[in-house]
């Protein structure tokens, strides 16, 4: 084999490996655009149901799923003794926890549970902060959310523990009617801003459209490098002939 035909067969075999690599940078550019997409669509399904006449929230539903984000109307009183303190959530970079807290409704018996939204931490996490939870009957409004169907731990949960507060790892509505004794409808309330009886309250739907702007930057981000691959095998075609 001359050396002309070998330098022939390096430069077509690198120009496949550039072309197929510039191949796998636009398929995951469109991955990324069809993830933005989805959370683009969870942000609008937030808005839209958000603008919805708030429902009245007092007993079971046939169907929680049509309800997430739905925005509602509770009555009841809270349970001041048993607040859980949802672990790991951020508010503008600061360390902090959610506040969650059963409520028993004022018509049929069950209760509900309600996040009142962000405290932080404080200096040490030995001194949990303190938590003001009004006794009297509150008429409160906020959006339903449906906690995680499936949880991956890496450690206890919390809800082992006797004490109170109790710093938890993730929302279980189980475990906190057996903590509680309460018959808990299987939704969170992210209370109102304009609402009582929580605190700071900014919220935001999981997925929303911060993270599909986070997605069309890194589609961008293939795109461009694909676009690189094409130019460098454009500029070596040109040198061959």
């Amino acid at each position: 084999m001359s050396g002309r035909s070998g330098g022939r067969l390096y430069r077509a075999g690198v120009f496949i490996v550039i072309v197929a690599a510039a191949g796998l940078l636009v398929g995951l550019g469109v991955w990324q655009l069809s993830r933005a997409a989805e959370k683009q669509a969870l942000d609008d399904n937030f808005a839209a149901r958000a603008q919805q006449a708030p429902m009245v929230l007092d007993g079971p539903a046939p169907d929680y799923g049509v309800l997430r984000y739905r925005r509602s109307r509770l009555a009841g009183h809270f349970i001041s003794g048993s607040n859980f303190l949802l672990d790991n959530r951020t508010y503008r970079g600061v360390a902090g926890y959610h506040v969650l807290t059963p409520m028993r409704l004022a018509r049929g018996g069950n209760a509900v549970l309600v996040n009142r939204g962000w405290l932080a931490v404080g200096p040490s996490r030995q001194h949990l902060p303190a938590i003001t939870t009004p006794v009297d009957e509150l008429h409160l409004q906020g959006l339903i959310t449906l906690p995680p169907s499936e949880v991956v731990l890496l450690g206890p949960g919390g809800y082992e523990t006797s004490d109170w507060p109790r710093v938890v790892q993730y929302v279980g509505i189980n475990q906190i009617e057996q903590a509680t004794g309460l018959n808990l409808l299987p939704v969170v309330v992210l209370l109102d801003p304009d609402s009582p009886g929580g605190f700071m309250r900014a919220w935001q739907p999981v997925g929303s459209s911060l993270g599909a702007a986070k997605h069309r930057a890194y589609a961008i981000q293939w795109f461009s490098l694909a676009a690189i691959f094409l130019f460098v095998c454009f500029l070596m075609a040109r040198r061959a002939t």
